[in-house]
């Protein structure tokens, strides 16, 4: 069986916060701008951090996720000319309540958010 580098199965572990970057044709860009934070499994625990840098390798960004029951609270964090649209896709869920825009996808809800939105709320529907 052969993969290409983005068709490659990916194994991840449950309460993981996946960063997929908006480039696929260059190494070096603003990583901040368009990504997409993948959770997986996210507990109801302690709070989940990740850090994105810009492109010299400085903190830029960072966003932390914290799950209370059936609802999930994502912040960002960031200078003011470090703010770009942004993408949460909650693995596997696909019946949410949120008050940003989001699509139901084949990997699960893709909630999409303006530059403008630094803390987003989402109930998990059972």
């Amino acid at each position: 069986e052969q993969h290409g580098f983005l068709s490659l199965p990916l194994l991840v572990r449950p309460g993981t916060i996946l960063p997929i970057g908006s480039s696929q044709d260059q190494a070096e860009y603003t990583f901040a701008d368009g990504v997409t934070l993948r959770l997986y499994e996210i507990p109801s625990e302690n709070p989940i951090q990740i850090d994105i840098p810009d492109p010299k390798g400085l903190q830029s960004t960072f966003y932390v996720a914290q799950k209370s029951g059936n609802r999930i609270r994502l912040l960002r964090r960031c200078a003011e000319q470090a703010r770009y649209r942004w993408n949460i896709c909650l693995i596997g869920a696909h019946h949410i309540t949120t008050n940003a825009p989001w699509n139901d996808t084949a990997a699960g809800a893709l909630v999409e958010l303006s530059p403008a939105i630094d803390e987003v709320t989402i109930d998990f529907l059972e």
